[in-house]
């Protein structure tokens, strides 16, 4: 019997302060508004499955997070198998040592913690 697998390699780029700053007043160029609503759904997606994988409540029973939305994004809909399926999946985060990086760090480290959560 053969065996058939999938590799899927994903470099996700940083939006950085100034797309977030922007998002929250209301305007964002182009790339980065793209890229900021694919990384806040897959946060969303990450943080949905490790909650419902957990078995922190009962499938269904939380509207928040009966409907996983990996739709809502070309990135999510690409990384559905990898990340709901039966699949073993890597997340490698990188994070720099500037210290005017501090707060892009923490997120980078609460978007691992939470892909840790996913079982």
């Amino acid at each position: 019997s053969a065996r058939v697998g999938r590799l899927y390699l994903v470099e996700v780029a940083n939006v950085g302060r100034e797309h977030i700053e922007a998002e929250r007043a209301g305007r964002l160029a182009e790339p980065g508004d793209i890229i900021n609503r694919s990384l806040v759904t897959l946060g969303l997606v990450v943080s949905k499955l490790g909650r419902r994988k957990r078995g922190v409540q009962a499938y269904g029973t939380d509207k928040g997070i009966s409907r996983i939305p990996y739709r809502d994004s070309m990135l999510t809909r690409i990384l559905r198998a990898p990340l709901g399926g039966n699949a073993r999946t890597v997340v490698i985060c990188a994070l720099t040592p500037a210290p005017w990086n501090v707060e892009e760090n923490k997120s980078t480290l609460r978007f691992a913690a939470s892909c840790m959560r996913v079982r």
